[in-house]
């Protein structure tokens, strides 16, 4: 659209604010059919006001309703074919719908449209990444980190891209470059294993602990733990002593060594 374009909807636009304070109004207090309603009314007398459209998609989304969504959010983007806001919350709500690579591709227009988007960036990783397009996944979670380093969601999707192309270094480096700037180290390998799988999730503490890096004790303490479970017990006394020489003479380290010890038959040490 041109800027004429948009000046020439400017009584419109301002005709529409308080009907945009109302509905935000509405959603916060989570009578959704209201808002809808509300938007409704509003298209049917001014149907050239882009936000109108966008605020129902949002509406219908957000009440399940994704076929509805779609079709005012493709009415937005026609509208105001230049607003990068409109195509991530198509892509949203295409995601949501099921229709992953359309997402994908609005999430791509939406950062043609605005590179600096960092939504736009961080949903993209995650749609490419649940595709199987690992480097185009990788991509678009570095520079999601890059926009806003101090996110966990680029980091994480950066280290899932790597543990499912199986390579571990990358996926330690990425994961210590999160953990250097947000300074989150506990329970760290078990929130990995729910996501990626225990074999993975192990792999990746070896590697991490071989490394002697900021993350080895974290990574020695799982590896102990996972010895313990498996009940392979000089494996997991040789992991923990790792860990307490590391710095680890918390409670959690000295329980988990003492059950190891009792595991071994070693009871005077436990």
């Amino acid at each position: 659209m041109s800027d004429q374009g948009r000046e020439g909807q400017g009584p419109v636009n301002q005709r529409f604010e308080p009907v945009r304070e109302a509905v935000a109004g509405l959603f916060t207090a989570g009578r959704l059919q209201e808002a809808v309603g509300l938007l409704e009314e509003f298209v049917r007398d001014w149907p050239d006001v882009a936000g109108a459209h966008e605020q129902l998609g949002i509406a219908w989304s957000s009440s399940g309703d994704h076929t509805r969504a779609l079709k005012a959010f493709e009415t937005a983007a026609r509208l105001d074919s230049g607003s990068a806001v409109i195509r991530y919350n198509m892509g949203v709500s295409q995601r949501e719908a099921g229709h992953l690579l359309k997402a994908a591709e609005s999430f791509a227009e939406a950062i043609r449209l605005d590179n600096e988007s960092f939504p736009a960036w961080l949903a993209r990783a995650a749609i490419l990444t649940r595709l199987g397009d690992c480097p185009g996944a990788r991509e678009a979670a570095r520079t999601a980190a890059r926009l806003r380093p101090e996110e966990d969601d680029p980091w994480r999707i950066l280290v899932l891209v790597e543990l499912l192309e199986g390579n571990f270094p990358a996926a330690g480096e990425a994961l210590e470059g999160y953990m250097l700037r947000a300074g989150k180290l506990a329970n760290l390998f078990p929130q990995l294993q729910e996501l990626v799988g225990q074999r993975r999730a192990v792999e990746l503490a070896r590697v991490v602990l071989s490394r002697r890096a900021i993350l080895a004790r974290e990574a020695a303490l799982f590896l102990g733990e996972h010895h313990y479970r498996e009940e392979e017990a000089d494996a997991a006394i040789a992991c923990l002593l790792d860990a307490r020489s590391l710095g680890g003479d918390d409670a959690r380290t000295l329980i988990w060594l003492s059950r190891a010890y009792t595991l071994r038959g070693r009871t005077a040490e436990a």
